[in-house]
């Protein structure tokens, strides 16, 4: 095996606790039991009260295309403690942890950590090479 194989294979176990498909905040705000199939199997379940939060910081035609679980990027290009979100999502949690909004936020450990205290089953963490 050549060594950008073991790399993938090894990506792919470190990121098999993400959903197979994400489902947007309307979908989730709509089912009586909102949760994703992970890759490995399993099931993640969104807690109402994240979604509730999610619902008012966000304009309500913007429902549909706030995809779930919001993913956190972790890349070492960025550093150690350091993480990126992009699109939407971004500005989601730029309003979550009352920072400027864009289309891309840099966030530090301490920043990761409140998003993730905030909101724990709505975000998840996505291990990039």
């Amino acid at each position: 095996m050549d060594i950008e194989a073991f790399i993938r294979q090894e990506q792919a176990k470190l990121n098999a606790h993400l959903p197979r498909e994400r489902i947007t905040l309307a979908e989730a705000l709509n089912a009586s039991e909102p949760y994703v199939e992970l890759k490995n199997g399993g099931r993640h379940y969104f807690d109402k009260k994240e979604l509730d939060l999610l619902a008012t910081a966000l304009p309500k035609d913007w429902h549909s295309s706030l995809r779930l679980p919001m993913l956190i990027r972790i890349d070492r290009k960025l550093g150690s403690g350091t993480a990126k979100l992009v699109g939407l999502e971004a500005r989601v949690a730029a309003k979550v942890l009352n920072k400027n909004e864009s289309d891309e936020l840099i966030l530090y450990r301490p920043e990761i950590m409140s998003l993730r205290r905030k909101l724990p089953t709505t975000t998840e963490y996505l291990f990039v090479p």
